[in-house]
């Protein structure tokens, strides 16, 4: 069951009368999730470098070459990174820790919920794997990048309004420019506006 069934049917269950089918139907052209009182400054940078399946994952030199290259571009430059670490990345702390002292961000390990939903309401955009923190990034209607390495990313791809999905086996090169050119499109084409209230 996709994510966006799944958590619509919860929240049926829960007692809301939503329609979750409809829900699902509607989950790419507009937010699944919309809360009150959005912050108003949306000027983050926000990567999940990992997932709960390491085989889903790109390397974390991978991530370095291309936070780098978003650190030298003129769209992104003024942006403030919070790299997500979760339980399954824990042991990548000290390897970004060490290696992102030059860069303008912020490093969070296994976030709490609320602070989770903060940094995502405050990200202009949003770089990860096929992870559950993708998906909510997407259902919250924020500009999102889908790295697939190996699911089938027509089926499972994160629905929301800006989504980009980019299906590749390998990293290298040429997928860092990939994903480049594809962030500056969706930034270009979604600018850094605070949500509805």
């Amino acid at each position: 069951m996709h994510m966006v069934h799944y958590f619509s049917n919860c929240l049926k269950q829960a007692g809301l009368p939503i329609d979750p089918l409809a829900v699902f139907e509607n989950a790419r052209k507009r937010p699944v999730i919309i809360r009150r009182g959005i912050p108003l400054v949306r000027g983050k940078l926000v990567v999940h470098p990992g997932s709960g399946a390491i085989r889903k994952n790109y390397p974390p030199q991978f991530w370095l070459k291309l936070l780098s290259r978003l650190d030298c571009d003129p769209d992104f430059k003024k942006m403030r990174l919070a790299l997500l670490l979760g339980p399954a990345e824990e042991s990548l702390y000290c390897f970004f820790q060490e290696n992102l002292v030059d860069t303008n961000g912020e490093i969070h390990l296994c976030a709490d919920n609320d602070t989770l939903t903060n940094l995502l309401e405050q990200a202009c955009l949003y770089l990860g794997h096929d992870s559950g923190i993708t998906h909510f990034a997407a259902m919250l209607g924020v500009p999102t990048i889908a790295l697939f390495r190996e699911r089938n990313e027509s089926r499972w791809r994160p629905l929301g309004p800006s989504v980009r999905v980019v299906m590749k086996k390998k990293p290298g090169p040429s997928l860092v420019r990939e994903v480049l050119e594809l962030a500056r499109d969706l930034h270009r084409s979604t600018p850094c506006l605070p949500f509805a209230l």
